[in-house]
């Protein structure tokens, strides 16, 4: 990809290296990211001031993306606003628009600049995965298989996790240096384990697979968060928490690990800094996967704030059966009855029925459909509490 010089619209010649400035540093920090091919700043510079042809700056660059924007001041105000170009199309695959005070123009170029990159790669790795998904299997590369199987793995369900992880093997046998592919092995197991899924993978698997993608590259952020989930589903909750930060401090703008680490502080019993990292993870990620939703939910579950964690769990797009469940155990809190028996009834039905279309043996009764997603929480109280919600609703 190529980041182009902004457009700079006012404010002389003080204003336009603020501008190229936004622009540098925003070369830099894609140039982190090693999933990403960035032009230098002297090639992308000579567009500077010239009208462009976003096709032909692709053909010219070699490029298949390019970053355009523009900056105007008006009094202390800035706008900046910023879009993502699909060369060969001219599509424009994501834009936004910042408005902030010019008082403080470094700390405002860092946050622009951290907002920029903790959207960029994601909405890259979209639009690439659209595309590889319309190769033929045999001619995909590493990376192409690697998208494939993010394609799957994100339908949350045992046999599109089983499918992703063989992209990801068959990444592996490619390149077998390949981190990413590694990591997301281990991260298939930890979303089997986190679904109750039985597929004869164990937690030893994924532990290998992460070390060696940490091995690998010790500088992902998101390795780090895996290998935290990993480590807190083994029991070794000091090392998780101590992986946590490690990631976050590699990346702070990434909403994924903030939004896991929030999920998992509820069942340390924090659920007061869950809710603070699940709010960072949607100002991060202003359109979230429903996952978003429910640990949200689940975080003002155990701060007794049941209407909100009803309204949260009512912002995802569809609802897992846990969705449903959560719903009956906080109407049931809060003495809405029919509501609580009619979520209830949901849960239980879809529970049952995924776990007969996982091939898994059905419960002594219907408590038992909860007990292992209680049995997370590392406090008696906290087990008890989501426990007694569903009992008050109705589950026995």
């Amino acid at each position: 990809m190529a980041v182009l010089p902004f457009t700079s619209m006012g404010g002389g010649s003080r204003h336009e290296r603020f501008t190229d400035g936004i622009v540098e540093d925003v070369i830099m920090a894609l140039s982190r990211f090693k999933s990403l091919f960035v032009i230098a700043r002297n090639s992308s510079f000579e567009y500077k001031g010239r009208t462009i042809n976003i096709k032909q700056v692709g053909r010219e660059l070699g490029v298949r993306y390019v970053v355009e924007g523009g900056v105007r001041k008006t009094g202390e105000k800035l706008r900046v606003s910023v879009q993502l170009v699909d060369a060969e199309s001219g599509y424009q695959l994501w834009s936004e628009r910042y408005d902030r005070e010019l008082e403080d123009v470094f700390d405002v170029q860092d946050e622009i600049v951290r907002a920029i990159v903790s959207v960029l790669p994601g909405r890259m790795e979209d639009a690439g995965r659209d595309i590889a998904v319309r190769k033929p299997t045999s001619n995909m590369t590493a990376y192409d298989l690697v998208l494939l199987g993010n394609e799957q793995w994100r339908r949350l369900e045992k046999s599109a996790l089983a499918q992703a992880r063989e992209r990801f093997r068959a990444a592996v046998t490619l390149d077998p240096n390949y981190a990413r592919a590694h990591a997301n092995i281990a991260w298939t197991i930890v979303c089997e384990a986190f679904l109750e899924v039985s597929t004869g993978m164990t937690l030893d698997d994924a532990l290998r697979e992460i070390e060696t993608a940490l091995d690998l590259d010790e500088n992902d952020a998101w390795f780090h968060g895996v290998f935290a989930q990993v480590l807190f589903l083994r029991g070794e909750d000091e090392r998780a928490e101590l992986h946590f930060d490690r990631a976050l401090q590699l990346n702070p703008n990434d909403a994924d690990v903030a939004a896991v680490f929030a999920n998992i502080l509820v069942y340390w019993g924090r659920w007061r800094e869950a809710l603070l990292w699940i709010g960072t993870a949607k100002r991060l990620n202003p359109f979230p996967p429903n996952l978003y939703h429910w640990y949200h939910a689940l975080a003002l579950y155990s701060g007794r704030r049941y209407r909100e964690a009803i309204a949260a769990l009512k912002q995802a797009r569809t609802f897992h059966c846990w969705s449903h469940g959560l719903l009956a155990a906080c109407h049931a809190r809060l003495g809405m009855r029919k509501e609580a028996r009619s979520a209830l009834n949901t849960f239980v039905r879809e529970r049952r029925l995924e776990l007969r279309q996982n091939g898994e043996p059905a419960p002594a009764d219907d408590l038992d459909l909860a007990r292992n997603r209680a049995d997370r929480y590392r406090r008696a109280g906290d087990r008890k509490h989501f426990i007694d919600g569903l009992r008050k609703a109705g589950l026995v």
